[in-house]
This record gives C-alpha cells, structure tokens and sequence, in this order.
C-alpha cells in the first residue's frame, strides 16, 4: 500500500482543510495516510512514505513559518530519493516564494519526483 505523509502549518485553519482534503482524496485512492501539524512531526517521517506532501501558509512576502523552520531544517539531511512529493497552501502572491525553496530543498535529495504544482491565486 502506497504511504503518504501530509504535514501542515496553519494560523486560520485554511492549511489545515488543505490538508484534511488531501487525505480524504488519498484515502479514496487507497493510500495509507499519515497527517501531522508541521512542529508535532519529525522530518525523518518522510523517509518512511512514498508520497510526501507540505502544506503551509506564507506571510510577509513569502517566510516560511517559524514552527516550521526546525522542520525544514531536519528536511535537508533526508534522502528523499525516489520519493514523490509536493508543496501546496494558502496566502497571498507570494505562497510561490515559499514552495520554491522546499521544492529545491526536496529535488536536490537525489532524483525526487516532484508533483504538478497548480497556481490557483487570484489576482486582486
């Protein structure tokens, strides 16, 4: 059975609906999913699965969020080689500043296979 890890950083509880939803969907393609809160979960638990997704929230113009800071720093001592993985979340314009160093972070860990990221922004 395939193994996904969903971990989420949320303030407004919209990531965190991102996340519940992604799960619903995984589950319903019969994957064994793991959802966890970003500072309440151990970036080696991606190791373990074989789809492994982030969703978070931005702020003042891209920043990753503190409580994930520690997160993403554990995350660049992983091989994630052969794992399918994804970046996903909710904020302003610059949600895509964000994604861009976890994507990179993720690719670099030796042949990641990232998944098809959508920009559903909307322009104000």
């Amino acid at each position: 059975m395939t193994k996904v890890k969903i971990v989420f950083a949320s303030i407004t509880g919209n990531d965190e609906d991102i996340a519940y939803v992604l799960t619903e969907k995984f589950e319903e393609l019969g994957c064994e999913v793991d959802m966890s809160e970003v500072s309440q979960t151990d970036a080696a638990d991606f190791e373990d699965s074989d789809i492994c997704v982030v969703a978070s929230y931005t702020y003042d113009q891209g920043i990753v969020p503190d409580e994930a800071l520690d997160f993403y720093d554990d995350m660049q001592d992983l091989d994630l080689s052969g794992k399918v993985y994804g970046v996903c979340g909710s904020g302003d314009t610059f949600t895509k500043i964000s994604v861009v160093p976890l994507m990179n972070l993720a690719k670099s860990s030796n042949k990641s296979e990232p998944l098809e990221v959508l920009n559903q922004s909307k322009s104000n």
